[in-house]
């Protein structure tokens, strides 16, 4: 069947002790929220996997305290753009960001993570499609934890985090 969330209107998610979307195999689906919230989770915050071409808007929205990842997006080519804010956890990232094919993503909202067992941000394994953070407010404080993993990508995917103080990369 089709699954579709249309604009207009008042489409929201609030969730506590639980992800505000746990979305998986559903490939071709449109979802379009103004606000989607999720507090204190057990697992995600957000779960997308395997919306192929299908997209994911979210106008606003407040993720904090998931015990798994507070974005957790996995393949797919579809447009997914979330302006909401991505507020601290003990899960294992902030951000994880795999498996894609092709298609933007943009995560336009502040992140402040601060305790990750597993870092702040991971994008790997994508055959295609771009990155972007586009916030001014992007804290990564992990510790011992690698805050930015970026690996298995072909050297043509983009990613861009703009609004970054000067950042110094060492490539070994």
């Amino acid at each position: 069947g089709t699954v579709t969330v249309g604009s207009g209107g008042t489409d929201e998610l609030h969730a506590t002790g639980g992800p505000a979307l746990d979305v998986t195999g559903t490939s071709g689906a449109s979802f379009d929220f103004e606000d989607v919230d999720s507090t204190n989770s057990a697992n995600d915050g957000i779960n997308i996997d395997g919306l192929g071409t299908g997209i994911f808007q979210a106008a606003a929205g407040d993720i904090g305290g998931a015990a798994g990842i507070s974005f957790d997006l996995n393949g797919g080519s579809g447009t997914i753009l979330y302006q909401g804010n991505l507020n601290n956890s003990g899960g294992t990232t902030a951000i994880d960001i795999t498996g894609r094919s092709g298609g933007g993503v943009t995560l336009s909202g502040p992140i402040s993570d601060t305790n990750d067992a597993g870092g702040a941000l991971n994008v790997s394994s994508n055959t295609g499609g771009s990155t972007t953070l586009s916030n001014a407010t992007k804290q990564f404080n992990t510790g011992a934890s690698d805050a930015v993993n970026f690996s298995s990508m072909r050297p043509s995917d983009a990613i861009e985090l703009t609004e970054l103080p000067p950042v110094r990369f060492v490539i070994w």
